[in-house]
């Protein structure tokens, strides 16, 4: 079986430091014994500017649309980092892949819990988080257990499991001081 690691975020140019987490990730699950690899794909970007401003209202779920891969259904287990707004294209993913493959593991990660006072630093942030609750609640028995950072043994009725952030070390290069001969600063 597989330990597939999903990245529920748009493919950007470069890398950033979740692309940094997901690889180290990646490893970490690799080095544990787990045949692990990560699928780069879940959503179609907003195409339009209504799309864009549609998205934003409560309950109307029009973008981000979450699509299955065929490598998915042999899964073990997914983890996934919780996308931005839970919404019902989401749920619909889960459902079915649920129903493809019933002993299917979701495990998603919630990097910051809670999380609800992040919305009110986006146009219209209200709209977004009564769309991210209304879905949230409904990912019961989609959903097997929450990754999150803090002490909470549940949220919205589901199991946590408590993780710690961490760094590949091997990844990142040695700084190496410089010497002086004199006391000059």
């Amino acid at each position: 079986g597989y330990f597939i690691v999903v990245k529920s975020e748009e493919k950007k140019q470069g890398k950033d430091g979740y692309d940094i987490k997901i690889e180290g990730q990646i490893k970490a699950f690799c080095e544990a014994g787990l045949n692990c690899k990560e699928i780069d794909f879940f959503y179609k970007k907003n195409k339009s500017v209504l799309e864009a401003f549609s998205t934003r209202l409560p309950f109307i779920n029009s973008q981000p649309k979450f699509y299955l891969k065929d490598e998915l259904y042999d899964a073990d287990y997914i983890y996934m980092r919780r996308p931005f707004v839970c919404n019902i294209f989401l749920r619909k993913m889960f459902k079915k892949l649920k129903t493809i493959n019933p002993n299917i593991k979701i495990i998603m990660e919630i990097p910051t819990y809670p999380y609800d006072d992040e919305f009110a630093q986006i146009k219209l942030g209200w709209a977004l988080l009564i769309k991210d609750k209304f879905n949230r609640k409904r990912l019961k028995g989609l959903v097997d257990r929450f990754a999150i950072l803090t002490d909470e043994k549940e949220i919205w009725g589901m199991p946590t499991i408590k993780f710690k952030n961490g760094i590949d070390l091997d990844s990142i290069q040695k700084r190496i001081p410089i010497r002086f001969h004199n006391d000059d600063i």
